[in-house]
């Protein structure tokens, strides 16, 4: 008895769940081969670095951040255990919510970029170098990355898409449900300025491309919270949220300011 007591809890390809070990297994076979060789790169691209230039000081900043990123990413897929407290539990079943996800990662990504790339190849230095803005828009690049970061740093071992490992409600998560899509967005909008060096059809080219973008990001946002919703857990920190969020204070305020103006 004692026995099988032990095969019925340990066996879990015998008695677990099935689908969702497929599933699992699934998520792993996709993510970490891309997660890797992005860890490695990162890594490879800082070994590279020979001599330490002031004038790419946010390059430095960049690539340093987004090591530590991917890094974190990768042992969130790689392994997950009751004992590092980061057990995947359930993962998405539905079509839609693997779909916004998956076209937002390598190979699927580059199809994609075919309909959704910009007309140039303008940035925000291009747009911004040697004018009184240059620093404060790079203060807001920067900004954006700290935040997406720190949502990752938020995560720790539990990272990892279309999955629920437990709730997290620290760092930024403790203001908003999705800093580090939101901080994401935005940073597209600074880095490409869509309205700089292009005229006419291509400046409307250029917003479409990135709105989509955002829209599918929102599509993402969605999925996972119809996903999440079915954990009472998670259902409580959304009701939360929308009591004690960024977003409720802000309105707060300014119910404040126009209660005081009437």
């Amino acid at each position: 008895m004692q026995q099988s007591r032990y095969r019925e809890k340990n066996d879990l390809f015998i008695y677990g769940n099935k689908f969702l070990i497929f599933r699992k297994t699934v998520l792993k076979i996709f993510f970490i081969p891309f997660i890797y060789s992005a860890t490695f790169d990162c890594l490879n691209r800082i070994l590279m670095i020979d001599d330490w230039d002031l004038r790419y000081i946010d390059y430095y900043f960049y690539i340093f951040g987004l090591t530590i990123d991917v890094t974190i990413a990768f042992f969130g897929y790689a392994f997950s255990s009751n004992l590092l407290n980061n057990e995947i539990k359930s993962v998405d079943n539905t079509l839609k919510g693997w779909v916004v996800c998956i076209i937002c990662y390598p190979p699927f990504f580059y199809f994609y970029q075919l309909f959704l790339s910009q007309a140039d190849q303008y940035t925000w230095k291009d747009w911004a170098i040697g004018a009184w803005y240059y620093y404060p828009w790079l203060f807001l690049i920067v900004s954006t990355w700290i935040i997406y970061w720190m949502s990752t740093f938020s995560f720790g071992f539990k990272f990892s898409n279309l999955t629920w490992r437990g709730l997290v409600k620290t760092g930024m998560y403790y203001y908003i449900k999705h800093p580090a899509y939101l901080s994401k967005n935005i940073y597209w909008w600074l880095y490409t300025v869509p309205f700089f060096g292009v005229y006419g059809f291509d400046i409307i080219t250029n917003i479409i491309a990135l709105a989509t973008t955002n829209l599918i990001y929102y599509a993402r946002a969605r999925t996972e919270e119809q996903h999440l919703m079915r954990f009472e857990e998670y259902r409580e920190y959304n009701e939360w949220i929308k009591q004690n969020g960024l977003w409720a204070k802000f309105k707060k305020y300014v119910n404040k300011m126009k209660a005081h103006q009437d």
